[in-house]
């Protein structure tokens, strides 16, 4: 296809900052095994404290200092939404974008949707974050903030799993299966849960991750040439970083952008250029192989998106 005809043909978004941000602040944040009163610190709430607008600003500024008052504010915006909500509700949806433990027997996704059930149960009323919550601190018995294997063994225990289970969508879940799940679950391998892995592993989840593409983004041409020609940019991106930083500066990257626009014989216009040194935050530098990575390039026709693999 000719690549006038392909630039014509479907809308391009680039969103270098957006939902990769978005999903690597979850997978680092479940990965840590931060403790709940961690994760109350890091919100400026007590742990049944409510979250605003402002303190989840404040919290990314804290975890991405290099973000700018914008960016922070729309991402704050959506991953938290505009009002306040409780510290679990926050932690709710930094678990639908955070990486769910790999389950290794086809048995293991029911039975944790069966223990989910048996907390809303015993430690309702629902949404389930609430009631996990309630959960955790209860069989907490040690009170470090982290469940020990025999305290989610005996938790899950006390509250019914084995008399729950044994039919044919899920066996029986003694003591032997319980211990399986707890390996799962502890996704770090530390021998100890986070309330934020268990949230990871027993949460509502929809079939897909929230699409995070939503934040203001740079659309037409340019993007559309990134993306066709992203692996002639990083070569010329590396060729650039003589220190191997991984990164280059907004002005080099905008010069190579209008370079390849130039071989091509698309000309990059004066205003294209100024709206993709704004898209990139002037005075900041590329870490270009992040920013060219599939995930942040979203493609849509008329017949719907065309979704690339996200790996971000």
């Amino acid at each position: 296809m000719a690549y006038g005809h392909f630039l014509a043909a479907p809308r391009v978004r680039w969103f270098h900052q957006g939902a990769r941000l978005g999903v690597m602040l979850a997978r680092a944040t479940a990965q840590a095994e931060l403790r709940l009163c961690g994760l109350a610190a890091l919100f400026e709430t007590a742990q049944d404290g409510v979250v605003t607008p402002q303190l989840a600003c404040e919290a990314l500024q804290r975890v991405l200092p290099a973000l700018k008052d914008a960016q922070r504010r729309e991402l704050a915006s959506l991953l938290f939404g505009d009002a306040p909500t409780s510290l679990s509700a926050v932690l709710h949806q930094l678990a639908l974008l955070a990486d769910p433990p790999i389950l290794g027997e086809p048995w293991m996704q029911p039975a944790l949707q069966r223990l989910a059930r048996l907390i809303e149960e015993h430690y309702g009323p629902p949404p389930l974050h609430c009631a996990l919550i309630r959960f955790f601190r209860a069989k907490d018995r040690d009170k470090s903030e982290l469940l020990t294997a025999d305290e989610f063994v005996k938790g899950f225990q006390s509250i019914g799993a084995p008399t729950a289970s044994g039919d044919a969508e899920v066996p029986l879940l003694h003591s032997g299966r319980l211990y399986k799940l707890f390996s799962v679950i502890d996704n770090n391998n530390t021998g100890t849960v986070s309330f934020l892995e268990l949230l990871v592993a027993l949460d509502d989840r929809p079939p897909r991750r929230p699409n995070l593409s939503d934040v203001p983004a740079l659309e037409g041409e340019v993007p559309a040439m990134l993306l066709v020609h992203k692996n002639a940019v990083l070569r010329m991106c590396r060729a650039l970083d003589r220190e191997d930083r991984g990164k280059i500066s907004v002005g080099n990257f905008a010069e190579l952008v209008e370079a390849l626009a130039k071989v091509l014989g698309r000309p990059l216009p004066g205003v294209a250029r100024d709206r993709l040194e704004m898209e990139l935050r002037q005075g900041e530098d590329v870490a270009y192989a992040e920013a060219l990575g599939s995930a942040c390039f979203e493609v849509s026709a008329d017949g719907g998106p065309w979704r690339l693999h996200r790996q971000a």
